[in-house]
């Protein structure tokens, strides 16, 4: 991976402005678990819930749509990436970058809210295992959701428009509670992930692949996204 577009792409999308007012979109499941632990009723089971119904459906994608559709996007719009494009650069070594870097802000940016969460959540069933297997879940989704949203910006012109019905039409809502749609969402197995770390709690939503599985399974996609947007950029007409 070149280095120094990474350097460059992680300057851009982390010291900004819009980064500051992100990160305060994980705080809100931060302050659910506040409520949670002020009324005694922070555990394993409410620490599951908090993360499989609002933390991976709905913050974690919104973030990674956000900067994952302007890792690529705002360099298409403003002329960059057709001179990255010119150079003898492979295609693939201008997207791995922007996607390592779009992925790498979304869990910066996730982190203090999702360790507020894991810090105000106790519980027989709760243990450091499980702690590790909700970080690896931010991590992995991360990754694919910022991929995926990558590519969009390659394909549409309004990403973050046709990411946002994505984002709350379908993993936050119709994937999130209907069984049928779990093998098909990102964050259905971004919460199997979860769920792995939890062996005594069971979600009828989860995919029953394992947590391993899962992880590898958003990984592919990553990978896959993240070759396609180099596919993508190999057609970018120059001037």
């Amino acid at each position: 991976m070149n280095r120094t577009l990474f350097r460059l792409a992680m300057r851009r999308l982390l010291l900004r402005r819009r980064s500051v007012l992100l990160a305060l979109a994980p705080m809100l499941a931060a302050l659910v678990a506040v409520v949670q632990a002020a009324g005694g009723t922070a555990d394993a089971q409410a620490f599951s819930g908090l993360m499989e119904q609002l933390f991976l459906p709905t913050i974690l994608p919104f973030l990674a749509l956000v900067i994952g559709s302007s890792a690529i996007g705002e360099e298409r719009d403003d002329g960059t990436i057709l001179y990255l494009a010119s150079t003898p650069l492979p295609r693939l070594a201008i997207a791995l970058p922007a996607i390592v870097a779009a992925a790498v802000t979304t869990v910066v940016l996730c982190l203090p809210g999702l360790a507020i969460v894991i810090a105000l959540s106790p519980g027989d069933d709760f243990s450091v295992s499980a702690a590790a297997w909700a970080i690896a879940a931010v991590v992995v989704g991360a990754c694919a959701y910022a991929a995926a949203f990558g590519a969009l910006s390659l394909r549409v012109k309004r990403p973050v428009v046709i990411g946002l019905i994505y984002v709350l039409f379908w993993e936050g809502s119709i994937a999130t509670f209907a069984p049928s749609a779990r093998w098909l969402s990102l964050g259905a197995y971004a919460r199997a992930v979860v769920a792995g770390g939890l062996p005594s709690f069971t979600d009828y939503n989860v995919p029953a692949i394992g947590a391993l599985a899962a992880a590898a399974l958003l990984a592919g996609v990553a990978a896959l996204a993240t070759w396609w947007c180099g596919r993508r950029l190999a057609r970018v007409e120059l001037p």
